[in-house]
């Protein structure tokens, strides 16, 4: 009787909405989050979260923070947080994400790469004072906490 909501972006969080029944022709920039419920034929660039719904199909590249995707995409997409794809998805094209899911039934057909989150985040946001990361091995050094107790334990073993 009453139809399940879909996962994804709440409905107040939606500042642009393509309908089912609607056909759009062009490129969408949107600086909030953005719904396709019908068919785009063009490039979605938003600062938000993109969702494309189960009857959504969308024939271009999307750019941004969060992708979720039910329906169809034929294009490459780029997405600084986490790409989903729920079980009845199907897209076709290369993808840059900082995470990646993809639900029991869901297609993903093209080349992935991986991205750290945190340098796209200091790359965007140049007055944040930190260190991006490098390929450079991680040294962990003990505290001397650590290294006494260690320490004591072994005494206490062989003393």
């Amino acid at each position: 009787m009453f139809k399940k909501p879909e996962p994804g972006i709440a409905a107040r969080d939606i500042d642009t909405l393509i309908g089912p029944a609607t056909r759009f022709k062009g490129d969408i920039e949107s600086s909030a989050s953005v719904r396709v419920d019908g068919y785009v034929e063009g490039n979605i660039n938003a600062r938000g979260d993109v969702l494309v719904g189960n009857s959504g199909e969308v024939k271009g590249n999307i750019d941004a923070e969060n992708v979720l995707i039910s329906g169809v995409v034929e294009g490459n997409v780029n997405a600084s947080g986490t790409l989903k794809l729920f079980s009845t998805a199907r897209l076709c094209g290369d993808i840059t994400v900082s995470a990646f899911v993809s639900d029991e039934g869901g297609i993903f057909q093209g080349h992935c790469s991986m991205i750290d989150a945190k340098v796209v985040e200091l790359e965007s946001n140049p007055d944040r004072q930190a260190v991006k990361k490098t390929g450079a091995k991680k040294e962990f050094k003990k505290s001397a906490l650590l290294t006494q107790n260690s320490e004591e334990k072994i005494h206490d073993t062989t003393g």
